[in-house]
């Protein structure tokens, strides 16, 4: 997983509750027909007051080994999966 996001800032009117974005990378489960078991899952979680999954995508058709964020703050986002593919 990669995390980026704010400090929780303390103070009057503010939140101590950490907030940004989480990236998850994980694998498909056997028997699902949106692609083939073990599929590479990308998964974008808001975290928050209220945490969500904002999006899941099927990024590789094999389990992704690596995820890269930057070299900016705002990105990009990179997968590589167990073959080598970006």
């Amino acid at each position: 997983s990669r995390w980026s996001g704010g400090q929780a800032a303390s103070g009057r009117g503010t939140t101590s509750t950490p907030r940004g974005l989480l990236f998850v990378a994980a694998t498909l489960a056997k028997g699902q027909s949106a692609a083939g078991e073990n599929a590479g899952v990308l998964m974008e979680w808001s975290i928050g007051s209220t945490s969500c999954c904002q999006s899941a995508v099927i990024a590789h058709d094999v389990p992704i080994a690596s995820i890269a964020y930057g070299p900016c703050d705002n990105g990009p986002l990179i997968t590589c999966d167990v073959t080598g593919m970006c």
